[in-house]
């Protein structure tokens, strides 16, 4: 898909493309199951996962990453990605301690985070301690993943 300047998105149809390493993935979910390809046509390999799920969680994808992490060794991961990743815990740390570095956000999640939003997610966030694992929920269209 392109966008109107020409530059493309690397996105359509329900399909991604990645690269370092080069992966083309489709996520998809039907009533009781959720899936994840991941085509790695540099190593000439695939991880296809499906679950009997319907929660809107991770695991799924998280089970592909870590399967072709497996299989796959040399796979490095993407440093665009491993950076926006380290944004967003940066982000979630702050809001759990009650305080948010503004320059880290869009306009629009700078007007979202109220002073009343970051009081209510540091009550909620805080008691639950540190998180076990921060990793992007599935292998973004739009937004940072991995």
């Amino acid at each position: 898909m392109k966008l109107n300047s020409g530059e493309g998105t690397n996105y359509g149809l329900g399909v991604s493309v990645r690269s370092n390493p080069r992966r083309i993935t489709h996520t998809g979910e039907a009533v009781g199951f959720l899936s994840v390809n991941n085509v790695y046509p540099d190593q000439r390999a695939a991880v296809v996962v499906l679950t009997n799920s319907w929660n809107t969680g991770s695991g799924f994808t998280q089970i592909a990453r870590e399967i072709a992490q497996l299989i796959l060794p040399q796979i490095v991961q993407d440093p665009v990605a491993a950076a926006q990743t380290a944004r967003a815990r940066t982000v979630f740390d702050q809001l759990r301690g009650g305080t948010l570095d503004r320059s880290l956000l869009t306009q629009n999640a700078n007007f979202y985070f109220t002073p009343q939003a970051i009081a209510d997610l540091r009550s909620s966030l805080a008691p639950l301690g540190e998180p076990a694992a921060f990793e992007p929920a599935a292998s973004p269209c739009c937004a940072a993943a991995s």
